[in-house]
C-alpha cells in the first residue's frame, strides 16, 4: 500500500514532525506529543486515496502501538490540514470511549463548520471526507500534556483563516503556528475569510505572548507603517539609526512621505540629526532575544521566533505602498523579502 508520509523526524524526547508527500503539492508538516495519557496530533494533513495508508494507521504503527487515544487539534480547517480527520473521530473503543477527539478553534464556528466550502479542497479537485469537532477551543485554553506546567496554550490568531489558532507549548520554548508564517513559500492572506488587519493583529499578539510584552508596551505610532518602510529602504536598523536622528521626524516634515524621506536623508545626511534630533524612545524597540522556535505547518519546523518582526516589517512596507508585487492576481499582490513572501490585497493609495 503507497504511503504518502515521511519517517517520524523527533524534534524532542516526545514531539515529532511528519512530512506528507501529497499529490497537491502542499507537503504540510504535522506534529505528534506523546502526552502521558493520550497522543496529540496537530493537523491530519491532506486526504488520501482508499489506495493510500491513512494518517490514523500510520501514527498507529510509529508512534502509537501502546493505542493510547487521540486529541486531535487543527490548525485551521483548509484541506491540507483537516483531510484526515475523518479517520479518528468515528470510532469507539471497548470501554465506550471515543478513539480520537477533534479540536479546532472556535472563533468563527460556521466558517469552520462549512469545510465543504472554505477548506479550499474542491479548488484542489479533491474533499474533505466528514468530520466533527467535539470541543471549540478558545484564546488562552490548555491542553494538558502531564503535570501542571506542562500543556499547549491556545492562541486565536486569525487572518489567514477566521478560526486559525497557535499553540503554544512554553515548557518546549515551542509555538506551532500552523499557516501564519512560514519561509520560502508565499503566506496566503488571499483567500475565503482572509483579513490582512486580523492577520497583522494576529502576529502581533503572537509576538507579545511570546515575548511577555503588555498591550501598553506594544502600542506603535501612527506612522509605524512608513517608520518600517524607511528603514527597509535604506537597509539599516532601527537602533543604529535612532542614535543619529528620530526617523518620526524626519517623515513628519516629509509628511510621512517615504520616498521624499528617503531622498532627504541621503542628501542630507551631515544635516539630518539638526534637523531630526534622536529619540530613541520612539524609533528604537529592545533587540528581541529568544529561544523560542515556531513549528511551522509548512517548511520549517524551527523557525527562530523573532521572524515575526521580518514578516510584520513585509507587511508594513506593502501597506506602505513601499513595496512592489512581483505578481498581480485580481487586486491581490505576491510580495517578497527574499526570505517570506506573502501575497495580500494590494492597498489602495490615498
Amino acid at each position: 500500500m503507497k504511503c504518502s508520509f515521511s519517517a517520524p523526524e523527533q524534534l524532542s524526547p516526545n514531539v515529532w514532525k511528519i512530512v506528507q508527500d501529497d499529490p497537491y503539492k502542499q507537503y504540510p508538516m504535522l506534529y505528534v506529543i506523546k502526552a502521558v495519557d493520550k497522543v496529540i496530533l496537530i493537523d491530519t494533513g491532506c486526504p488520501v486515496s482508499e489506495s493510500e495508508t491513512k494518517y490514523r494507521e500510520f501514527v498507529d504503527e510509529e508512534l502509537n502501538r501502546e493505542q493510547l487515544p487521540y486529541e486531535v487539534i487543527c490548525s485551521h480547517v483548509h484541506f491540507d490540514h483537516v483531510g484526515g480527520n475523518c479517520h479518528f473521530c468515528n470510532d469507539i473503543r471497548e470501554n465506550g470511549e471515543k478513539y480520537g477527539r477533534i479540536l479546532m478553534g472556535g472563533t468563527n464556528k460556521t466558517f469552520t463548520s462549512n469545510y465543504e466550502l472554505n477548506s479550499l479542497a474542491s479548488a484542489h479537485g479533491t474533499r474533505v471526507p466528514d468530520f466533527a469537532v467535539d470541543r471549540w477551543l478558545e484564546d488562552g485554553d490548555k491542553i494538558m500534556i502531564s503535570e501542571d506546567d506542562d500543556y499547549l496554550e491556545v492562541i486565536s490568531t486569525p487572518g489567514h483563516t477566521p478560526d486559525s489558532i497557535c499553540l503554544f507549548y512554553q515548557k518546549q520554548s515551542r509555538v506551532f503556528v500552523g499557516d501564519i508564517i512560514y519561509p520560502y513559500t508565499s503566506i496566503h492572506i488571499d483567500g475565503l475569510g482572509s483579513s490582512t488587519p486580523d492577520y497583522v493583529a494576529s502576529l502581533l499578539k503572537l509576538k507579545n505572548r511570546i515575548f511577555g510584552k503588555t498591550d501598553q508596551q506594544s502600542v506603535v505610532p501612527d506612522n509605524k507603517h512608513q517608520i518600517d518602510a524607511f528603514f527597509s529602504v535604506i537597509g539599516l536598523t532601527p537602533d543604529a539609526v535612532s542614535r543619529q536622528f528620530s526617523v518620526s521626524a524626519l517623515l513628519s516634515i516629509c509628511d510621512n512621505d517615504v520616498e521624499q524621506a528617503v531622498n532627504m536623508y541621503l542628501t542630507n545626511q551631515d544635516d539630518i540629526s539638526g534637523l531630526c534630533p534622536p529619540d530613541i524612545a520612539t524609533d528604537a524597540e529592545p533587540p528581541m532575544e529568544s529561544e523560542i522556535v515556531l513549528s511551522c505547518g509548512h517548511v520549517e519546523s524551527n523557525l527562530p521566533a523573532t521572524s515575526i518582526n521580518q514578516v510584520l516589517a513585509l507587511v508594513n512596507q506593502v501597506q506602505a505602498g513601499a513595496a512592489v508585487p512581483s505578481m498581480i492576481d485580481d487586486g491581490y499582490g505576491e510580495y517578497t523579502d527574499g526570505t517570506y513572501s506573502i501575497m495580500m490585497k494590494i492597498p489602495t493609495s490615498g
